[in-house]
């Protein structure tokens, strides 16, 4: 076959793109295996369209056309040269740049957040901003605003804890009076006409006469900021953004978690970007969802074609970037597995329940992905289980705790950063600093108000005296910077990797010096037994889908084991 070559990497022959029609053609007559009896499942439509787009740069790809039998398999590979960011013209693109960004705002970019910029702009101003937690995407989405800055009102949305962040970092990057960037605080609040710059937090768009308000506004540039708020397509706030989203001229979906637990929620953010390229959810659930159709309707909870996802939005909307890429730029991370030790007594309540949850995790772990909505299907007994044995592992968990973050008090410098799950564990961890350390802290959970949430940040970053941040972890895993910390500690685990990576990131973030050590707090005889190989697998699947490779969360101990006693914990390294 003329331009074909066989590829022992992928195990199967590849071919040019442009060749597809032909290859197809004649496997249907035979021509390509005569006489075998083959399967062909065609690539769909939407997908060899967004690939023959001559408007955006068309990156090397192969995908599958599922031609085989039990010893062959073609692939399809677009080796096109026609990039058309060359046609576009990056020296226009980046005299432009410099005409309409502030020079205070281009001048600190670092060079792969200049490309992200740039980028975005060849890409038409419609873009899914998936670089990885604490690579700077805040100040990459005010550059490409600040280009589209003759097409304002913008319009940003984002989780309520990050409105006064928004608002801060527009002051000081855009150069706009604060008078003219207006935050909503309550649904009464009345869109200003002269308002340049409107944040909202999710919530807030769909109460009172907001929708009607955002209409009549006519916003042209808008960004979602965490806009996995909006990979559910029956929520209510999906239902009444999106379409605001499909109809403004420039759109910037911002996330550092583009896959949080399976493809099918990319849909609606794929959807309110680009619409005529991603428009049907069974043909999207399909081709990338190894859908099902059950009796109960359409099954979209699988994953398939992977590779060739994440190649599509590449060539469309997505731009993204992993610390390991920009390396020279960013310290690495450096994970430690802590195993502390809990007596016997206290762990013999836990006995029967973990040996009860212990086939409930059997069952979760034949899932490909171990989620929310996951946990809520299990039987109210199951679920009741694993919820009761989560709150008392966290009790036992306390006083080894509180022992190991004395060890790290009393025996470093540094600051760092505890995070746990359950209040009474938070709060036992606030006391005992207060009370038994007698040290400065900062303590950010829930009941945290979002309008001292930065001044306690703050506090943290400037004041040498305050060593110690207690979080929250589902309550302080976005938006915060606290890169002046050399230590992250979780207390306890979670059932999404995500929120741990994410409270990982609020010490590695641009402007820190140095690594950042992880610690995982982990026991046994308690649910961090189920809960652990769970998030690494859930990881694994999370990371295939969007980088293209395996990311799981690995341990120092993986690979030797040193052990150190203390009371009540053992330190592997």
């Amino acid at each position: 076959m003329e331009q074909a070559h066989y590829s022992q990497q992928e195990l199967c022959w590849i071919v040019p793109l442009e060749k597809y029609s032909t290859v197809l053609n004649d496997a249907k007559i035979g021509k390509i295996i005569p006489g075998s009896t083959i399967k062909i499942e065609e690539i769909p439509d939407f997908v060899l369209n967004a690939f023959s787009n001559k408007q955006q740069s068309i990156p090397n790809f192969f995908n599958t056309i599922n031609i085989n039998n039990n010893f062959h398999t073609f692939k399809t590979i677009n080796n096109s040269n026609n990039d058309n960011k060359n046609n576009i013209g990056d020296k226009n693109v980046a005299k432009l740049m410099e005409e309409r960004i502030p020079k205070n705002l281009l001048s600190k970019l670092m060079r792969f957040q200049y490309l992200g910029v740039r980028e975005a702009i060849l890409k038409n101003g419609r873009v899914f901003l998936c670089d990885e937690m604490g690579l700077g995407k805040t100040i990459e989405a005010l550059a490409i605003c600040s280009y589209y800055r003759s097409d304002w009102p913008c319009l940003i949305i984002c989780p309520s804890s990050l409105r006064l962040t928004w608002s801060s970092e527009i002051q000081k990057w855009l150069n706009i009076e604060e008078e003219y960037i207006q935050v909503i605080f309550t649904a009464k609040d009345i869109i200003r006409p002269s308002s340049q710059i409107v944040i909202i937090n999710y919530d807030l768009v769909s109460r009172g006469n907001m929708i009607e308000q955002i209409q009549k506004a006519k916003f042209n540039v808008i960004v979602a900021d965490e806009s996995h708020y909006l990979k559910n397509k029956d929520a209510k706030r999906t239902k009444i953004i999106c379409p605001f989203i499909k109809n403004s001229k420039y759109a910037l979906l911002l996330t550092g978690t583009p896959a949080l637990s399976r493809p099918i929620e990319l849909y609606t953010q794929l959807n309110a970007l680009i619409p005529r390229t991603i428009s049907s959810p069974v043909q999207f659930g399909k081709r990338y969802c190894d859908a099902k159709e059950t009796k109960f309707g359409w099954d979209f909870t699988g994953s398939s074609n992977l590779s060739e996802l994440r190649l599509l939005l590449e060539k469309t909307v997505m731009i993204r970037r992993l610390k390991k890429d920009v390396l020279l730029e960013l310290p690495p991370k450096i994970r430690q597995r802590i195993i502390i030790d809990i007596p016997k007594r206290k762990l013999k309540p836990l006995e029967n329940l973990l040996k009860e949850s212990r086939e409930i995790g059997k069952l979760l772990n034949k899932c490909k992905y171990i989620s929310e909505k996951e946990l809520n299907g299990l039987d109210m007994k199951s679920k009741s289980k694993l919820v009761q044995l989560y709150l008392e592992s966290s009790k036992v968990k306390l006083q080894p705790v509180t022992e190991y973050i004395a060890e790290l008090y009393n025996n470093s410098d540094k600051k760092f950063i505890v995070f746990a799950h359950h209040q009474h564990l938070i709060q036992g961890i606030a006391t005992f600093v207060e009370d038994k350390l007698k040290a400065k802290y900062i303590k950010i959970d829930g009941s945290t108000k979002n309008s001292i949430r930065q001044d306690l940040c703050d506090t943290f970053q400037q004041d040498s005296q305050v060593r110690i941040a207690v979080l929250a972890i589902t309550a302080a895993g976005v938006g915060l910077t606290l890169n002046k910390a050399d230590i992250v500690v979780f207390t306890e685990l979670f059932w999404n990797p995500a929120q741990l990576l994410q409270g990982e990131d609020r010490a590695h973030r641009i402007g820190r010096e140095g690594s950042v050590d992880v610690k995982y707090l982990y026991a046994d005889g308690t649910i961090d037994e189920i809960q652990w190989p769970l998030l690494q697998r859930k990881l694994d699947v999370v990371g295939a889908t969007i980088d293209g490779k395996n990311d799981i969360i690995s341990m120092a101990s993986a690979t030797k084991d040193v052990t150190r006693i203390y009371p009540n914990f053992l330190i592997k390294i």
